[in-house]
Parts: structure tokens; sequence; C-alpha cells
């Protein structure tokens, strides 16, 4: 999703990680974990940033898809989902 805002408007780059692999062996995974983004997404929409949700990054080529639109869109800081066992939120700033 990306949305049109002022120039002053912060990017943010927000994926969540996973292991295709893993989605056969563990039925609701995928979805439990695409959830965790859209919760974590609706929540930063409540500031004046604009989103970049690439969604679930599950296997190498999509992750060096996401590098690329991260750096295409100039985005200011990247927003890392992770859950095993919890949810981690991890900001780095600069794409």
């Amino acid at each position: 999703m990306i949305s049109s805002k002022n120039k002053n408007t912060v990017r943010i780059g927000l994926f969540g990680i996973g292991l295709d692999t893993y989605w056969d062996q563990f039925k609701g995974l995928e979805q439990r974990l695409r959830g965790y983004i859209d919760v974590v997404s609706s929540k930063l929409s409540g500031y004046d940033v604009e989103i970049i949700n690439l969604g679930l990054i599950d296997n190498p080529q999509k992750a060096f898809e996401a590098g690329r639109v991260f750096k295409r869109e100039g985005c200011g800081a990247d927003i890392f989902v992770y859950n095993h066992l919890c949810v981690i939120i991890y900001c780095v700033a600069g794409c």
C-alpha cells in the first residue's frame, strides 16, 4: 500500500518474516503472521506516516525484491515484525 502524503512525511517500510516451508506443516501459521502485520500497519496508520507494506516475506526471492522496493521507495525507516512465541518490532533508521 503506497499512499500520497506530503514530502515531509516519513516513509516506513513494513514487513513480516516467515518460512514458506512451514505453511503446510503448521496450519493457520501463515494467516496468523499476516494478521500481526495488519495489526502493526493499522496502529502505524494513526500517525502522519506513509506505510510501504510488503506483507509477509517468506523466501529469499521475496527478501531480495523487498530490499529493492524499499530502496526505490526511499523509506526513512524499516519495521520488521518477527514472531517466535511473541511479536518483536524492530525499527532501523535509513533504508
